[in-house]
């Protein structure tokens, strides 16, 4: 919590010395002459970390699933869904989720299964 607080410090006086050395008002009447400091004013050899962003997999995954009459009595099918997830089995279970919600009334959703599962 510090190191957040310092570097929240650390950015606001770098923006306000930027804008006091441009001539701009960052808040309004208090700061309309305001002037840089000479030291806030020189350039800092200051090194940038190298951040390395990764981005996750996405797997896709295809169920195949039959709608059933709530009294059992016939089923339609099968019909296939797709899903995405950061895993194989949160692919596969988004594309059960988007199954269940295009169950219509009267049906219920019976034996998904997992037709393809990959990136």
């Amino acid at each position: 919590m510090n190191t957040a607080m310092t570097a929240r410090r650390f950015v606001a006086s770098i923006a306000l010395s930027a804008a006091c050395a441009a001539g701009a008002s960052t808040m309004g009447v208090g700061l309309a002459a305001a002037e840089a400091p000479p030291a806030a004013a020189q350039t800092i050899g200051a090194t940038q970390p190298g951040w390395q962003f990764e981005f996750t997999a996405t797997y896709k995954a295809t169920v195949s699933c039959y709608f059933e009459n709530l009294d059992r009595t016939d089923a339609t099918g099968p019909f296939t869904f797709t899903g995405t997830g950061k895993t194989k089995d949160g692919a596969v279970n988004d594309a059960k989720n988007n199954a269940q919600k295009a169950v219509p009334a009267g049906k219920k959703l019976k034996h998904c299964r997992t037709v393809s599962v990959g990136k």
